[in-house]
């Protein structure tokens, strides 16, 4: 999925793994297992580095190429990307148990994001961005307007 833009971003920096975890508050074997695809990063680490690295979510999933820096903070609530989410899967014309079926979960996992009990995880970002030609942005960002990209 992404394993290999981490290793580019971490080898950009000039960080072994060592310092890439450090950089990140995580321990070395959690960042060695994100980098080696063992393990999924987190959406709060994601973040993290994101903001750390001034790159866009998006590049640090290797959904787009572009590598052009960010100078704003991405600050994300469960709340808001639940709400996010709610207006695109309706804009999409599916109900919760058709959005649910089309990324192989359950309709109550897609309730949990969207009443924002929970934060979305990473893997179900990536899908839902991959699957659907949407970005990372349309679930983060405050001023962009939510279009249908099916």
């Amino acid at each position: 999925m992404y394993r290999k833009r981490l290793i580019l971003i971490r080898e950009y920096l000039g960080f072994t793994q060592r310092e890439m975890a450090l950089f990140l508050c995580v321990s070395k074997s959690n960042y060695a297992r994100w980098e080696t695809g063992e393990t999924i990063i987190p959406f709060k680490h994601l973040l993290s580095l994101a903001n750390k690295t001034h790159y866009s979510v998006d590049y640090c999933l290797s959904i787009t190429n572009d590598s052009t820096k960010r100078q704003k903070e991405i600050v994300c609530s469960a709340s808001f990307m639940g709400k996010r989410l709610k207006e695109f899967r309706k804009n999409i014309g599916y109900n919760q148990k058709e959005f649910a079926l089309s990324l192989h979960t359950t309709q109550s996992v897609i309730s949990s994001y969207e009443q924002g009990k929970t934060i979305i995880q990473t893997s179900f970002l990536y899908d839902i961005c991959r699957r659907y030609h949407v970005s990372t942005d349309l679930f983060l960002e405050e001023e962009l307007e939510v279009v249908s990209h099916a």
